[in-house]
């Protein structure tokens, strides 16, 4: 069962995907074709592949003096499958925040509403990080991101007993943190220690959430993360 976390006016919620989409993400990156994505980035991390979205099938990509369709990188159902899961969690998560409807006034200066409107999972991309990588502190475009983590490969207790580690009064080695501003004007963090038994977690959150992800320095396996932007499309009627 889906869980909210508050920060300030907002927070996120987190859930454990289910274990027929888990398994079938997890297939799909077994094989697929990497398309770099690290240029639409912020990482400090050299492996970032494009995974598709809505309007895909209108992208190409060369690769191996081939062209790739965008729509072709992996299996369209299972992005059609993970889409519907997540506009669930947002339903979810407006229930709690009532989020989208301020997002909309906000940032969708229609006067009538646009009946055509959908939320649609408009881009995906999986994060293969190496020690001693991060992201810095970021936000995405859209309406919501998520954030699924694949596979984690340390033990927290190791990271934390790292030299540059051990001493520190917080510590934050292998983490993902959310930073907000109180209603005191200062700024907060808010981590979530990652471990093995993260597979499988997901957040979601309002796209313009700042967030970053700390490196990790005790495997030299990947951490692997699936990440997304769901936003407001304006469908044409063969697009419904």
């Amino acid at each position: 069962m889906a869980k909210f976390i508050d920060f300030c006016k907002q927070g996120y919620l987190m859930d454990t995907v289910p274990e027929d989409i888990f398994a079938s993400i997890k297939t799909s990156l077994t094989d697929f074709i990497k398309i770099n994505y690290n240029e639409y980035l912020v990482g400090q991390i050299e492996e970032e592949y494009y995974l598709g979205g809505f309007g895909s099938d209108k992208l190409f990509f060369e690769k191996e003096n081939k062209i790739i369709r965008g729509n072709e990188i992996i299996d369209s159902k299972v992005i059609e499958d993970l889409e519907k899961y997540l506009i669930e969690q947002i339903e979810e998560y407006d229930k709690n925040y009532g989020y989208s409807n301020s997002y909309f006034y906000r940032y969708q200066p229609i006067k009538n509403h646009d009946n055509n409107l959908q939320v649609k999972l408009t881009s995906l991309w999986v994060n293969y990080q190496k020690k001693y990588e991060y992201n810095p502190i970021h936000d995405h475009p859209g309406l919501f991101s998520f954030v699924i983590w694949i596979d984690i490969p340390y033990d927290l207790i190791n990271e934390f007993r790292v030299k540059s580690s051990k001493r520190a009064n917080t510590k934050v080695n292998g983490s993902f943190a959310f930073h907000y501003i109180d209603n005191f004007g200062k700024i907060r963090h808010h981590t979530i220690y990652l471990e093995k038994e993260s597979a499988g977690k997901m957040v979601l959150f309002p796209a313009e959430t700042k967030h970053s992800v700390n490196t990790f320095y005790t495997s030299d396996e990947y951490r692997i993360s699936l990440s997304g932007n769901l936003s407001l499309v304006s469908l044409t009627e063969e697009e419904k």
